[in-house]
């Protein structure tokens, strides 16, 4: 099982905590700033492994053969509908502060989006 995180501080240390025995936390951001507050007995009993991911490094090293099948294979997945982004809720640009608190609140299942025009 793996868990994927951008916002570092106590949401992937909470992450960590969902993941089953051998699970794998994978962070490619740090939203808050803050550090990844992970419990040392997560790691420890469960096994589990932290790996960073920077997406720069990884598509320097990838050749344009691999780009562009990559992203057909995304394009196909969204136009069938297997892959998911999931909306919590759209905001007007005019309320942004809205929905940045909205996308602050525990136990979203979707993205906050802002619409403008």
């Amino acid at each position: 099982m793996r868990a994927i995180e951008s916002v570092a501080g106590k949401a992937a240390g909470e992450l960590m905590g969902l993941l089953a025995e051998g699970g794998e936390l994978i962070s490619f951001g740090s939203m808050t700033g803050e550090p990844l507050e992970i419990s040392s007995g997560d790691v420890i009993f469960k096994q589990a492994t932290v790996r960073g991911f920077w997406g720069s490094k990884v598509m320097q090293a990838t050749t344009s053969e691999d780009k562009r099948r990559m992203i057909g294979e995304l394009l196909k997945a969204a136009l069938d509908g297997s892959l998911a982004l999931p909306v919590e809720a759209v905001f007007d640009l005019e309320d942004a502060a809205k929905a940045a608190a909205a996308s602050a609140e525990p136990g979203r299942r979707g993205k906050i989006l802002l619409r403008a025009g």
